[in-house]
């Protein structure tokens, strides 16, 4: 069994003056592939909790794009469009997966009609591109601007349990369990 992992992590204020770019993507972490298992292998988060989590259950992981940066304003219509270019090409490279494990923050917020509600968008055009027989779980902060796009995308969603988020690996799961 292959489970393909994706994150877009950014708390967008629409209240910010200034904007997000890619530039600020790149700066924080673009990761494709193995560069995503590299960079948070052992590490207290939800890509981390994805990684140990499949290998506990000798499950494959397939590690295919993370881009992550801090919170900061909406995220400008190039950067939305580069960063859907970057997933997609690397969900095209992926090989065939039999579901998904996907961490969107839950408030992407960019310019224009199509990605006002960024996460509803990719998680959609990511459900439209796999199927509706495999599986999308997908992880979100509890305070995420939750869009019926999201949850029509997924076949379960789930919100950390703790704030600071320290319920995000596979350990701390298993003692909150």
């Amino acid at each position: 069994m292959r489970i393909g992992i994706i994150s877009l992590m950014h708390e967008s204020n629409t209240f910010a003056t200034t904007p997000t770019t890619i530039e600020l993507f790149r700066r924080d972490g673009i990761w494709v592939g193995d560069e995503v298992r590299e960079a948070f292998a052992g590490g207290l988060n939800q890509m981390a909790g994805f990684l140990e989590g499949l290998s506990e259950a000798d499950i494959e992981s397939v590690p295919i794009f993370y881009a992550g940066t801090s919170p900061s304003g909406t995220i400008t219509k190039e950067t939305c469009e580069e960063l859907m270019r970057l997933m997609f090409d690397a969900l095209d490279e992926a090989g065939t997966l039999d579901g998904f494990l996907v961490s969107p923050h839950g408030a992407n917020a960019g310019e224009g009609a199509d990605y006002r509600d960024l996460d509803g968008f990719w998680l959609t055009q990511l459900r439209e591109r796999v199927g509706s027989e495999v599986p999308i779980v997908c992880v979100i902060d509890p305070h995420a601007n939750l869009s019926r796009r999201m949850l029509e995308a997924c076949d379960a969603t789930i919100a950390y349990r703790s704030n600071p988020h320290l319920d995000q690996s596979s350990e701390d799961w298993k003692r909150s369990s």
